[in-house]
């Protein structure tokens, strides 16, 4: 059984949530082209401020150490998104199909739908590993590997 990522539900709640289940993976590494992203930092006093990466995406990607910083030192919640690792900004192509995804330079792409579903795909299997092991000890619920067998037929969120 060909192992081509990570699926599980996360609570519906403020946190660190992206940074919490991307902990295995040196995030500083890659380019994250972000798309489709409704993420907002809440501010207890104030409530929701903004979208966590409006301000910072350039042509929709970021640099590594900015987004690590973003996901990181923010309280957010996450409604939906597409994050695509690249190890060069110059390599970012769209990815739309696993095939897509195959043939790119893109290493990994963490897909998030109605705050709580949680897909990442990978190429490298010891990072498949790794985030299984993660979101078993995160106490996440329905973790699960995702395999050839996988209904998804777009890596899209909408």
């Amino acid at each position: 059984m060909e192992k081509r990522g990570v699926r599980f539900l996360v609570p519906n709640e403020y946190g660190h949530l992206i940074q919490d289940v991307l902990n295995t993976i040196d995030i500083e590494r890659y380019f994250w082209h972000i798309d489709s992203d409704e993420i907002y930092i809440s501010n207890d006093n104030e409530g929701i401020i903004d979208n966590l990466f409006s301000r910072d995406k350039k042509n929709n990607i970021l640099s590594g150490k900015k987004f690590k910083k973003l996901i990181s030192e923010n309280i957010y919640s996450t409604i939906f998104g597409e994050f695509k690792a690249f190890t060069k900004s110059s390599e970012v192509t769209e990815i739309d199909t696993f095939e897509d995804f195959i043939k790119s330079k893109c290493e990994i792409v963490l897909l998030i739908v109605d705050s709580i579903y949680y897909d990442i795909y990978c190429k490298d299997v010891n990072t498949i590993l790794s985030i299984y092991e993660s979101a078993v000890q995160s106490g996440y619920d329905n973790v699960e590997f995702i395999d050839e067998k996988d209904s998804r037929t777009r890596l899209l969120v909408w």
